[in-house]
């Protein structure tokens, strides 16, 4: 956010979803999560599909943004 404010760039800070097609990245997002969690970040692992869309499982990032690439 501090380089985007001083390259004048506008950013929005919005989250994101990592989302799982397998059992595989379920198991790895799960794994993340709790790594994540350990060093004090808030995301949130649901062992669900949080768009009804799917998916096995969803991480969570609240503080992730996007930037507009122009």
């Amino acid at each position: 956010m501090k380089l985007a404010a001083e390259l004048g760039v506008s950013f929005e800070r919005c989250g994101s979803w990592l989302l799982a097609d397998t059992k595989e990245e379920a198991e790895d997002l799960s794994e993340s999560a709790r790594l994540l969690k350990e060093d004090g970040f808030e995301d949130r692992f649901t062992p669900t599909d949080p768009l009804g869309r799917g998916f096995l499982a969803g991480l969570y990032r609240p503080r992730d943004g996007v930037i507009h690439p122009a």
